[in-house]
């Protein structure tokens, strides 16, 4: 791809005459595409009426809760949203704890 411009310029009050082209001398890079996340454990991939179910409070809340990011494992696959089952009930053991 070549790109040309001409034309004036006036530095200092003094006028050029400016001739540029610009060739592309590489094809550019190609964005890498991204790696899946897999799990390295053999832990289950709950959805989130699942967890609503084990926390005991509504699909809602569950969202609001991941919208907030104050819960652990999340695992995006595009639009599904599923969360680590281990890291979900390490964090139900860490919050029973600290009350």
């Amino acid at each position: 791809m070549n790109i040309a411009f001409s034309g004036k310029v006036t530095i200092d009050g003094s006028e050029y005459e400016l001739d540029v082209t610009l060739k592309q001398t590489r094809e550019p890079a190609k964005p890498e595409a991204p790696k899946p996340v897999v799990p390295t454990t053999n832990a289950r991939l709950l959805k989130v009426p699942e967890v609503a179910s084990i926390l005991g409070i509504g699909r809602t809340q569950v969202y609001e809760l991941l919208r907030r990011g104050e819960t652990p494992g999340i695992i995006r696959f595009g639009h599904p949203t599923r969360i680590n089952s281990e890291a979900l009930q390490r964090w139900i053991r860490e919050r029973a704890e600290q009350e």
